[in-house]
């Protein structure tokens, strides 16, 4: 079945079990449904997106899917939402997210309010109705969990060094250090550099970097993944 052709904000709560990354969103494509279409990754709570894509190279219908420019680290046991806007048309099995769909690692949350929409495209999706399924989903790669240590929110004079190191630490699901783990530095906006783009955390779990700014004043931003 299909809706009558508005535009809308269409998504999905899910849960994953254990520590990991989002690397892409997916969604299913209607025929009549044209584009643009970007994906949304959210906290329970919305706010700012934590994780936004645009599509390309779409398919003229069937499952569509686009990779994160830096995978999200999601922590296990949390509930997120990833969205995707409609132009027109779209599949709507009412009821399909009444109980928990499940795929390995994640699931869909079966509270009662899912299959959730705003009205307005680009918009956080806090309304629900019959639990539909829009069929959104995301790409799950199981891996530890990533947090802030020390270093962010510094500020200073562009073409320079920061004056503390980003450090970032590294926890299995269990919640103990992991020494001896790759992380991958990468300045994602900004123009900006790391004085080490690969380290291995410490017997703490910690691995760090020093930000040079980059040449025009504005946001350095600066993505962690840890992997084996």
């Amino acid at each position: 079945a299909s809706d009558n052709g508005n535009d809308f904000e269409l998504g999905m709560k899910f849960q994953a079990a254990t520590a990991g990354y989002i690397t892409a969103i997916r969604y299913w494509r209607s025929p009549s449904d044209p584009g643009p279409h970007t994906g949304n990754l959210w906290a329970s709570t919305g706010g700012t997106p934590l994780a936004t894509v645009t599509f390309t190279n779409e398919t003229a219908s069937g499952w569509q899917e686009q990779a994160l420019d830096s995978p999200l680290n999601i922590l296990p046991g949390t509930t997120y939402v990833v969205s995707v806007n409609v132009n027109s048309n779209f599949a709507i099995p009412g009821a399909g997210l009444a109980s928990a769909i499940v795929n390995g690692d994640l699931s869909s949350v079966a509270d009662g309010a899912n299959g959730v929409f705003a009205l307005t495209p680009g918009s956080f999706p806090a309304l629900s109705a019959n639990n539909n399924n829009y069929f959104r989903d995301i790409v799950f790669v199981a891996g530890p969990v990533i947090t802030n240590a020390t270093g962010d929110g510094q500020t200073g004079e562009v073409n320079t060094a920061l004056a503390q190191p980003l450090v970032i630490e590294v926890r299995d699901a269990g919640g103990n250090p992991l020494a001896g783990t790759n992380v991958d530095f990468l300045v994602t906006a900004g123009g900006g550099s790391v004085s080490a783009a690969s380290v291995l955390t410490d017997a703490n779990g910690l691995a760090s970097t020093v930000l040079t700014l980059g040449p025009a004043a504005g946001a350095n931003t600066v993505s962690a993944t840890a992997r084996s």
